[in-house]
């Protein structure tokens, strides 16, 4: 039964006072002073500490105390070649795809060896052609998508711009350049070096999907046609949480997701540098506030024209995170 004591609850765990737990965001739920019932058990009052433009979305996913499971299930997420094959001839299905609300990304640790100096960061992503690894995740999927351009709204929502090819572009060359700008320089090998040390980069992933381990070979193969070395390192899933929490990688592949059209709101824990979202080390102190009175001040909210809900999180590149 949904009454006032959900809300409360949900409020109550993710207020970010429990140390026991990692919460992705407290966004609304911070800026909350009281949950309290109204004229009834099922209505409910949520006091704000503060005018909050987005109060509509902070309770968009509730969290009941005790979850009753019947064993069965209406839906099931069949994103992977796998688990698409399983399913699909089956009787009274319907198969249903859409865009996924989320980003997969490298998040590059820039007080790693290598990556802390500004111009590698840069030829890594120069580097990159993302072509070839969109391929590998929709392989088998008979699903096909753009680019991704923004973190902060989708292809399918008003308002979106592709701002990433406006910074960033595939140029193998410029990417040599810049490494060459940096003081590595070429080896024997093909591998710049600086100081007799190769340039070699930790790609840290989680997990044992096929697809995960073939995006990180084909990165290792497209960087060393550039001249950096990544050694890529394997990790149980259940490492995730402690290899994000204690930055143990050079680049790791990770997705933000999101289920709220309100992009926006998410601003600040995208870039802001003491974000628990922002695990590369990057930005500066004078940005936090600028960022935060940036989202404040954009009250006008940008509407999807496909159902989305709710905020950003961070989860591993193949998990549904949800």
């Amino acid at each position: 039964m949904i009454d006032w004591n959900v809300f409360e609850h949900t409020w109550k765990f993710n207020y970010g006072e429990m140390d026991e737990l990692n919460i992705h965001s407290t966004e609304g739920f911070d800026k909350s002073e009281s949950i309290t019932p109204g004229e009834n058990d099922k209505q409910v009052v949520v006091k704000f500490k503060q005018a909050y433009p987005w109060w509509q979305d902070t309770f968009s996913f509730l969290l009941p105390p005790q979850v009753d499971s019947a064993g069965g299930f209406d839906a099931t997420n069949v994103a992977a070649k796998e688990r698409l094959a399983t399913i699909q001839d089956m009787d009274n299905i319907e198969i249903r795809a859409a865009i996924r609300p989320a980003n997969v990304l490298f998040v590059m640790n820039s007080d790693a060896p290598g990556l802390d100096d500004i111009k590698v960061r840069e030829a890594f992503m120069t580097a990159i052609d993302r072509d070839p690894l969109a391929s590998i995740r929709f392989n088998d999927l008979d699903y096909e998508e753009d680019l991704p351009g923004s973190f902060t709204l989708y292809q399918t929502q008003e308002g979106y711009q592709d701002s990433f090819d406006e910074l960033i572009s595939f140029d193998p060359e410029k990417a040599k350049q810049l490494l060459d700008d940096a003081g590595w320089a070429p080896g024997a090998d093909g591998t710049h070096e600086r100081d007799g040390e190769p340039l070699a980069l930790r790609y840290v992933f989680t997990g044992d999907d096929p697809g995960i381990k073939a995006e990180a070979s084909a990165t290792q193969k497209i960087l060393a046609d550039v001249g950096i070395k990544l050694n890529i390192e394997e990790r149980p899933s259940a490492e995730f949480s402690k290899i994000v929490t204690k930055r143990d990688f050079g680049i790791f592949p990770m997705a933000f997701a999101s289920s709220s059209p309100l992009g926006v709101a998410s601003f600040n824990q995208i870039y802001a540098s003491d974000s628990e979202l922002n695990k590369s080390g990057t930005g500066t102190r004078r940005w936090i506030p600028r960022s935060r009175s940036w989202a404040r001040s954009r009250t006008r909210m940008s509407r999807p024209r496909r159902p989305t809900s709710w905020r950003r999180r961070r989860c591993p590149p193949s998990a549904s995170c949800r």
